[in-house]
């Protein structure tokens, strides 16, 4: 079965992440992108933090496909999910998927799974997965990523 992969990625974590995971699967990718907003450099990095530690929300551009099994690719910022992919879970229609959601982060995943579980309990839907990737080990995050496409 196919599977929708959607990543919103500043520093290419999340992007490399997505590629790496649809290179095994029968799968779209589509990006989640910022819309206005710019979170680039040292004063995006600061920015970007203050708007997720505050649970803001972004414009976004993305594409709805149609797979019943969607993966979530999402960076932690300040311990939570980025304003974009906050959106993109407020704006998707996740009602009858199955979700695997994916994190990367430097240091700690934080509470991004507390806060995306809280927010998709909102829609009819079952989480299948999730697994957090430390940035350091996305190189080798082979083990990660085959563990996955077997839950898939």
């Amino acid at each position: 079965m196919k599977v929708d992969i959607y990543y919103y990625s500043r520093t290419g974590n999340c992007e490399e992440v997505a590629k790496m995971l649809s290179d095994r699967l029968d799968s779209n990718l589509y990006r989640i992108a910022d819309k206005g907003e710019d979170f680039k450099g040292i004063v995006g990095w600061f920015k970007g933090g203050y708007y997720a530690f505050r649970d803001k929300e972004s414009d976004i551009n993305f594409h709805q496909g149609d797979s019943n099994i969607i993966c979530l690719i999402t960076p932690v910022w300040a311990a939570k999910i980025p304003p974009a992919v906050r959106r993109f879970v407020n704006q998707f229609n996740f009602n009858g998927k199955e979700i695997y959601l994916l994190a990367t982060m430097g240091g700690s995943e934080g509470k991004v799974f507390e806060v995306l579980e809280r927010m998709l309990a909102k829609s009819d839907n079952k989480i299948i997965g999730k697994t957090a990737i430390k940035a350091k080990d996305i190189k080798t995050c082979d083990l990660y990523l085959d563990q996955l496409c077997s839950q898939m």
